[in-house]
């Protein structure tokens, strides 16, 4: 959709997506800003009729009752302004659009001071009925959609009003942004819980989450990183197998894997081990998780409690600890509750947490369920809002920040404290306390934190055992600094080639069109091959499903733009994925209200 080629001149998506990097999720942060309707405040008590042009007797006659309306409205007298803006209308051949759009926005007007946003809804749309580019009316019904929470519309009138009025059109977008954030917010925590469970594809990141950082007691993931030897396993060919296609980011393979190494487990074969079955088990509990079958996870989990609870079940010490793998399996029970909702998360946590309440696996990853929103904080990096936290203004208004976003530096804090030796615990600890910094607007104790952050880390070199925390740290300089992120992702993607996130977040990092030094053209081009690389190792991956997405609205693609954010939408595994493409599609929908 060229600019030029429409009515209304919508803005790309591009254009759109001011102060937010195309490939990144647009997100806008700090006090809620409404717009005023000042200009009301003035209604013009005398009627300039040259405007008009040549009009008939009935006009002028609607005219005069327009006049009569507006001096009721001057004397705050709306109701008699209301009579007198209807009779007006009345009195108007449907050909004087002109007379009749400004007769509705006034009766809106007064409706607005009466705290009746329903009419005045109703008269700004009669208003724009008669005259499309109707910029007080437009804004106007915007503030009365907000008032009755119809954010999508809200924003809708708001992306319009941005291509009519150049001059204010980055504070409308901004608006616009809030209000699509919030309206995709609100149906994602509603209409994700209700998808039917069904055999989802796998979300990667999160397998790869649970394998490869978070924990220092999950034995399968310490198989999968070598910190313990496969050759304890020699012989079973089948959960070797597992192991390597989990190593291989062959998430999907190793579930079906899963399924037929439990169908056929005979006591009987010795090649198999009961360790080596009740690893497959919780591995298998993991993938059901994170497909939120829930329905089969509390039958599942139910099972594992009762068998791990025998006194004659015992493992081979040489190969795995029982206690390594009930503290596995509490997590992964943490892990359901919190995804039912963070009070159950807390009351499992309170209730059924005590004899494991100081594994330092367990503290952190209760601070990761406890944060799960402090990864979209990554986002809010790669606007331009972070000055003004860094400035002090607005800082007590920032309402949109993750409530527990505390969390990662205190649990991560406390499982440090009680394994030194959890390298992960580490890492989150640096990266928790630096993004609190951030958060209370302490920009010099932010910079000193990222610097020890940096200090240790590359202390470690680039392995896996540090590989998370050069990837945090990559986020954090990317404020001020993303020559250094990007150089830095490049590590990380020697470590893991196969993680879908890095390539993503690196393009999203790349210098965009505005900044003048790379061709739109190329930009797109390097984002499409991006995604390309990315789907071809995840073909369900949303990340890239939404950011094709994007590049297809660019070409002008609208009908395969909207495939992609439906195929996007289909394969969130998780509320906030649902509600960033759920925000992707209102955009989609609101650039294309004139098509």
């Amino acid at each position: 959709m060229s600019e030029g080629s429409t009515q209304t001149n919508i803005p790309t998506w591009a254009k759109y997506l001011v102060g937010a990097l195309v490939a990144g999720t647009v997100v806008y942060v700090g006090g809620r800003m409404y717009l005023s309707s000042g200009e009301d405040e003035s209604q013009n008590t005398e009627e300039n009729l040259a405007k008009y042009g040549a009009v008939d007797d009935k006009t002028k006659k609607a005219l005069l009752k327009k006049q009569d309306g507006n001096n009721f409205y001057k004397e705050k007298k709306y109701a008699e302004a209301i009579k007198s803006y209807e009779e007006g209308i009345k009195l108007c051949d449907s050909e004087n659009k002109q007379v009749l759009s400004e007769l509705h926005q006034n009766i809106a007007a007064c409706y607005s001071y009466l705290l009746d946003s329903v009419n005045e809804i109703v008269h700004c749309t009669h208003a724009l009925a008669f005259n499309p580019t109707f910029a007080k009316a437009l804004k106007r019904r915007s503030a009365a959609y907000e008032k009755e929470r119809k954010l999508k519309d809200a924003a809708d009138d708001l992306i319009v009003l941005a291509s009519l009025d150049r001059a204010n059109a980055a504070e409308y977008q901004a608006k616009a942004r809030e209000l699509y954030t919030d309206a995709a917010s609100i149906i994602a925590h509603y209409k994700f819980p209700k998808i039917p469970e069904a055999n989802r594809p796998i979300p990667h990141q999160q397998m790869f989450s649970w394998i490869f950082h978070s924990s220092v007691c999950n034995p399968i993931a310490n198989i999968v990183r070598g910190k313990t030897s496969e050759s304890l396993f020699a012989g079973d060919d089948i959960f070797l197998s597992i192991i390597q296609n989990l190593r291989n980011h062959k998430f999907d393979r190793a579930l079906e894997q899963t399924e037929e190494y439990l169908h056929d487990f005979s006591s009987e074969d010795k090649s198999k081990s009961i360790e080596g079955l009740y690893l497959v088990k919780l591995l298998n509990l993991k993938f059901k998780l994170v497909q939120r079958r829930f329905t089969l996870v509390k039958q599942m989990i139910a099972d594992l409690t009762v068998a791990l609870e025998k006194d004659d079940l015992q493992f081979d010490t040489a190969i795995v600890s029982k206690e390594n793998i009930l503290v596995t399996f509490k997590i992964l029970q943490l892990d359901y509750a919190f995804k039912q909702s963070e009070l159950e998360g807390d009351a499992f946590f309170e209730e059924h947490i005590a004899p494991y309440e100081n594994n330092t696996d367990i503290l952190l990853n209760y601070g990761i369920f406890k944060s799960t929103d402090f990864s979209s904080f990554l986002r809010i990096l790669k606007t331009d809002k972070w000055l003004r936290w860094f400035s002090g203004v607005g800082i007590s208004d920032m309402t949109s920040m993750p409530n527990n976003l505390g969390k990662i530096e205190e649990f991560a804090t406390k499982s440090f404290a009680a394994d030194p030796n959890n390298i992960f615990a580490k890492w989150y600890r640096y990266y928790g306390v630096s993004l609190n910094a951030m958060v209370t607007g302490d920009y010099g104790e932010f910079l000193k934190n990222v610097e020890e952050f940096d200090t240790a880390v590359t202390g470690c070199g680039y392995n896996q055992d540090s590989f998370i925390g050069w990837f945090f740290l990559s986020q954090l300089c990317a404020v001020s600094d993303q020559v250094r992120a990007i150089e830095i992702l490049d590590k990380c993607r020697q470590i893991y080639p196969l993680n879908v996130v890095i390539p993503i977040v690196q393009v999203s990092l790349q210098p965009g069109p505005t900044d003048g030094n790379m061709d739109f053209t190329m930009h797109l081009l390097k984002m499409k091959k991006t995604c390309e690389e990315v789907l071809t190792i995840d073909p369900h991956n949303s990340m890239a499903l939404k950011m094709f997405a994007r590049i297809l609205m660019e070409e002008g693609k609208l009908d395969e733009a909207r495939s992609y954010l439906e195929k996007a939408l289909d394969n969130s595994s998780s509320v906030e994925e649902y509600a960033e493409v759920s925000l992707d599609t209102m955009v989609f929908e609101g650039l294309n209200l004139n098509k």
